[in-house]
């Protein structure tokens, strides 16, 4: 029988790739001899060498632990004696062989990755300032670029190089983990991606404006990539929360989160380029929605890597400071909710009104073709039915939608008053008013009897 590539390099190596931490721990001479055989009691294979550093001669304990012992680990350690500011180094080994390595894998079935790690790759993510600003903005422009041509590549394009997921997950880890600085730096890049984005969609979308690099004219609200931004419904939340769900396991698990980070970019990105460029054109109700769903989507990512992390075990080790973390997080959570539940009303309601103004349209259709079976109407035949009205328009302005009838009859047959007949008759069975208009195909006298 063959045997599966990952079982065969277990058996010859012990255990393999990307699920492994190397540790190197500077002892203090007091506690040394405790911390040993505290790895010697916890089945941990281990090298000690004796170094000399600044403060003299000095002990280096080495071992490698699967990545989700690690944690368990060094809280052991540290109660024996290890002190928490100790010097350690956790590099990525790529094949280790030792005897107990797999008797250490279930010390903790959910964390994937020690509290340590995740904090600095929560770090590492969120980018400096200046780094931040020019790849948010750039990111911004080539969206912009791409709603305005109602092209999807480039704005996939653009989602790549924005680097909004490590705000996002920065904020959530410095909560779990009581690391106010993290905190506060992951809300500031937040915020300030945000405004950012806004304004260079802007600034970009008045430069091809004044420049009349676009058809004079342009309606904004007829472009499909742009006009599906406006109106947001209840489906756009569920984008919003898998891209924080995900984002916050591939944090947690050490895994590539290009693809995650890029998700969280559709979520954020093209929300704020269609803000830009509802107040290049003046149009509050684009801003207006746009900025909805901008809001929706920043809040639902932040609420669901909080919990996931915190579902995940990722606290302060000492009581006092654990409980003071869940504290902050159960009450960042809970504002979080309460102003996600506001925005998620209007969702809510745009759902509504979307499924109703589909209802609208097909009941219309019907009813058109139901009014031209009657034997009143025996010399027309109905042709053609196309509804014309915008949501927004209808809720906001009071709009009467359109109504355009194509209707064949013969050259002498008259329609006196048939326009308002199909006005009361419609309005009446689709319990809201329409505006009737109809365009006639006539056709020889022979061919209709």
């Amino acid at each position: 029988m063959i045997l599966p590539v990952k079982t065969l390099l277990d058996s010859l190596f012990g255990y393999v790739i990307g699920i492994m931490r190397y540790l190197q721990i500077l002892l203090s001479e007091d506690k040394r001899d405790a911390i040993l055989r505290e790895l010697e009691n916890n089945s941990v294979d281990y090298v000690v060498t004796e170094e000399t550093g600044h403060g003299g001669n000095s002990s280096v304990v080495s071992f490698a632990l699967p990545k989700n012992a690690v944690e368990p680990v060094l809280n052991r350690l540290r109660r024996v004696g290890l002190n928490k500011d100790a010097f350690t180094i956790i590099l990525k080994p790529e094949i280790v062989n030792a005897r107990h390595f797999k008797d250490l894998l279930g010390l903790h079935k959910k964390k994937e990755i020690a509290q340590s790690e995740l904090k600095a790759r929560a770090e590492e993510m969120a980018p400096s300032l200046s780094t931040f600003l020019i790849m948010t903005a750039i990111s911004a422009i080539i969206a912009t670029t791409g709603l305005l041509t109602n092209s999807a590549a480039v704005i996939i394009g653009a989602m790549v190089i924005a680097p909004l997921m490590g705000p996002a997950m920065a904020t959530s880890v410095g909560t779990v983990v009581s690391d106010t600085k993290l905190f506060l730096r992951g809300i500031k890049l937040q915020a300030i991606g945000v405004v950012v984005a806004i304004i260079s969609a802007a600034a970009f979308a008045l430069v091809v404006k004044q420049a009349s690099l676009i058809p004079f004219g342009l309606n904004i609200t007829t472009i499909p990539e742009v006009r599906s931004r406006l109106i947001p419904d209840v489906l756009s939340l569920f984008i919003a929360l898998g891209s924080g769900i995900a984002a916050a396991i591939s944090l947690s698990r050490g895994v590539s989160s290009v693809l995650v980070g890029a998700m969280i970019a559709v979520a954020l990105v093209p929300p704020a380029a269609t803000v830009g460029l509802g107040m290049v054109w003046g149009i509050p109700l684009v801003m207006l929605g746009a900025g909805v769903l901008l809001l929706v989507n920043l809040l639902a990512m932040n609420i669901v890597s909080l919990l996931v992390f915190w579902y995940l075990g990722y606290r302060p080790e000492n009581i006092v400071q654990s409980k003071s973390a869940r504290i902050s997080t159960l009450r960042r959570v809970g504002a979080l909710i309460v102003m996600l539940a506001f925005l998620s009303i209007i969702l809510a309601s745009v759902t509504y009104v979307s499924y109703e103004s589909a209802a609208f349209e097909e009941r219309v259709k019907k009813e058109a073709k139901e009014f031209f079976k009657q034997p009143s109407q025996k010399k027309y035949q109905l042709l053609e039915t196309k509804i014309q009205f915008r949501i927004v328009d209808v809720i906001f302005f009071g709009e009467v939608p359109k109504v355009i009838l194509l209707v064949a009859k013969d050259k002498n047959v008259q329609q006196p008053e048939l326009a308002k007949q199909l006005d009361s008759y419609l309005s009446k069975k689709a319990d809201y008013p329409v505006d009737v208009q109809l365009r006639f195909l006539e056709v020889a006298e022979s061919r209709s009897k």
